[in-house]
């Protein structure tokens, strides 16, 4: 085995944070959305609850209709942490975001999950 082994996989369960745009990058047509989870943390006594927002990019061919996605879904996405380059008004920025290999809705009903 090569000392260069590891993992990169990330699930996540979140919800839908603004509604998806689509792009085209690196010849491939992409959703691009913001997904907000949330945790408690312990803080003192108590318990607070703490929010992150991840940067997904989701190829079309993974979303099964890419139109179904909107704000306030949430979805359970599969996939790996990527760092692009971007440029913005001729600085080089790093981006750091969650590049989706699978996407399935949740539906929340008294205390269930259901895959949709």
């Amino acid at each position: 085995m090569s000392n260069n082994a590891g993992v990169n996989r990330v699930f996540l369960l979140g919800r839908v944070e603004k509604e998806p745009a689509r792009e085209f990058v690196n010849g491939e047509h992409v959703l691009y959305f913001p997904l907000k989870t949330t945790e408690e943390i312990k803080k003192g006594d108590g318990l607070q609850e703490h929010f992150e927002f991840h940067n997904m990019m989701a190829p079309l061919e993974i979303v099964k209709n890419g139109a179904d996605i909107k704000e306030g879904d949430i979805l359970y996405v599969q996939g790996k942490i990527q760092t692009r380059i971007i440029y913005e008004n001729g600085v080089k920025l790093y981006r750091c975001e969650i590049l989706a290999t699978s996407i399935e809705h949740v539906k929340i009903s008294t205390g269930y999950l259901d895959v949709v």
